[in-house]
């Protein structure tokens, strides 16, 4: 009799007992899946590598150029740049470079004959390590007229009192002559008949002055009547270049 009851009572509890490891191997299998999908190991990979086949770009001076190595991996993969097989950094170009990070993207405005070279891309996390190389060619055609940075001289802000720097980058193969100008008002117009707009020259060159000297302008200790436009122009035998900002000067506040 006791053995029809023991018989009886395993009987009732298998069914318990195979819930319950069937609901301990399916938390099993996915805490797994959940460990291994988190931990995955991958080594950098290229986005869109089809978009990496072209290795040499030959472009005009003063042109935008964009590099784009963009890459994915787990953990996600470091990016450094190479020029000619050194670290390339902003202050070893004039005008520097812009990097935008979650696209891989190296980018170069106004292009001159020192960008040329080989600019390497390296991506690297701790399972590899992936590189590619673009060679740069930049071509000029023919002499030109002065070539300005995009973007500068830039427009300011200045507290009544203090110090003020325009900026503008000037590329030429012939010697460029660079002058700063102040657009004023005469009789109430900003233009005379010719139609050229009155201004006053504020810097030129001299005897003893080089052409980085010019390409800064320096107002020192500035008022409410500096606030206004002001000008870079750079001529060159071949033609005249021009980039124009504006100069907001504002009351100091009390303390």
């Amino acid at each position: 009799m006791s053995t029809s009851n023991e018989k009886l009572q395993r009987n009732s509890l298998n069914p318990v007992r195979s819930c319950l490891k069937l609901l301990s191997c399916e938390w099993l299998i996915l805490s797994c899946l959940c460990c291994g999908v988190s931990s995955l190991a991958l080594a950098p990979q290229w986005v869109m590598p089809e978009k990496m086949e072209k290795q040499l770009h030959a472009v005009p001076a003063s042109r935008t150029v964009k590099f784009r190595c963009q890459a994915t991996g787990n953990p996600l993969p470091s990016l450094r740049w190479y020029k000619n097989g050194m670290e390339f950094r902003k202050d070893q170009r004039i005008g520097g470079f812009k990097f935008r990070e979650h696209m891989g993207t190296l980018i170069m405005e106004s292009v001159v004959p020192s960008d040329r070279g080989n600019y390497t891309c390296v991506v690297e996390n701790v399972h590899g390590s992936l590189k590619h190389t673009f060679l740069l060619d930049v071509i000029e055609r023919s002499p030109h007229r002065p070539i300005l940075q995009a973007g500068l001289p830039a427009n300011q802000t200045a507290v009544v009192g203090t110090d003020v720097e325009f900026v503008c980058k000037v590329f030429s193969d012939p010697q460029p002559h660079i002058r700063w100008f102040k657009h004023i008002t005469v009789n109430g117009s900003k233009q005379g008949p010719d139609g050229h707009p009155f201004v006053v020259v504020l810097k030129t060159a001299g005897l003893n002055t080089t052409e980085k000297d010019m390409e800064v302008l320096t107002l020192k200790n500035v008022s409410l009547d500096d606030a206004g436009e002001y000008t870079c122009l750079a001529e060159n035998s071949i033609g005249v270049s021009y980039h124009s900002a504006w100069l907001t000067v504002q009351k100091g506040g009390r303390r």
